[in-house]
């Protein structure tokens, strides 16, 4: 009997630790923008060593706090520039919110606050910005973004615009973007097209960006092509990237580059990645098509990344292909 109940304590503990704790690689995996979708659990042996988020949520389900997390503590290295996102529901509005690792309200990239409208909808339609500087417009120039969503509720188009409702670009130079999904709901392409659905160019040269994901979200390749379905380079030059060799927590230990021609791409083929204990990016190093030392067009061979105690960046040290230290930065 004893060991009956030992063993049912053990049980409950276990299913307590699954609810309550919720630690977390990555906290959002979610394309399609309808909920978010965090992936790679971690165990709590795990969580005293690895970078990771702890995710909190109402008695209804839903995400409301999301706090990133280095040697135990609450740090501002998280993929949204703060140590914790809040999420505060209304009927007509989600709001995001940023604060820092005393747990003080603050601004990440100079937002204050994400307002997501639904408008009584079951995904927000349209996002709007509260800014440190009072103008509501974000660093990179747009105020507010639209989406149209298909059936499921995945986003399906997304537009940027300007406080005069002009039409701001996206970062591949679309004016609009659409998109697509596989079977796991990650993106198969981001690309430009008109109201007929004919792929036209964007400012950078090319129509397509196409993706491939695996279940976790970790990228696999991506590359660009023009609308007539032909590989272009990319703003860093290539026009294919393969991310390849990965641990159990999908960090990739080579990444792989070709050209226009789908022939390995100059003046570097493939870099060779290293990680820290926290799954921190620790190193890179490029290397020509037959495994020669390459370098960069920067003007290094290797860079090394080195942390400060809350587990932001504090420096790079860039190398040249003789292991001579060019500079710090």
């Amino acid at each position: 009997m004893t060991r009956l109940l030992f063993l049912l304590c053990a049980l409950l503990s276990t299913e307590l630790y699954a609810q309550d704790t919720h630690a977390y690689l990555k906290w959002n995996i979610d394309h399609t923008q309808r909920t978010p979708r965090p992936a790679y659990p971690l165990t709590p042996q795990q969580s005293k060593s690895i970078d990771h988020y702890v995710l909190s949520h109402d008695a209804r389900g839903r995400l409301t706090r999301v706090t990133f997390m280095h040697s135990g503590k609450p740090s501002p290295a998280g993929d949204y520039g703060a140590a914790t996102l809040t999420l505060t529901y209304e009927n007509d509005k989600t709001v995001e919110a940023y604060l820092n690792a005393e747990g003080e309200p603050m601004a990440a990239g100079g937002i204050l606050r994400k307002i997501y409208h639904h408008d009584n909808t079951a995904f927000w339609h349209r996002l709007s910005f509260e800014t440190t500087d009072g103008t509501g417009v974000t660093p990179t120039g747009y105020s507010e973004v639209r989406v149209e969503r298909d059936n499921e509720g995945r986003v399906i188009t997304e537009t940027r615009f300007s406080r005069n409702g002009e039409i701001v670009p996206e970062h591949n130079g679309f004016a609009v973007a659409s998109f697509a999904y596989d079977a796991n709901d990650m993106a198969l392409y981001r690309q430009y097209e008109n109201a007929e659905g004919e792929l036209l160019n964007g400012s950078l040269g090319y129509a397509r960006v196409s993706f491939r994901f695996d279940e976790f979200g970790n990228f696999l390749s991506e590359e660009a092509q023009d609308a007539s379905g032909n590989l272009t380079p990319m703003s860093a030059g290539f026009s294919r990237i393969e991310w390849r060799d990965f641990n159990s927590f999908g960090k990739p230990a080579r990444v792989y580059y070709f050209d226009a021609q789908a022939r390995p791409y100059a003046p570097y083929a493939y870099s060779s990645r290293s990680y820290t204990e926290a799954m921190q990016r620790d190193g890179v190093a490029y290397y020509g098509a037959e495994g020669q030392p390459a370098m960069h067009p920067a003007g290094f061979h290797r860079i090394e990344y080195h942390y400060k105690d809350d587990g932001s960046l504090a420096e790079r040290k860039l190398f040249d292909a003789s292991g001579t230290l060019i500079t710090n930065r």
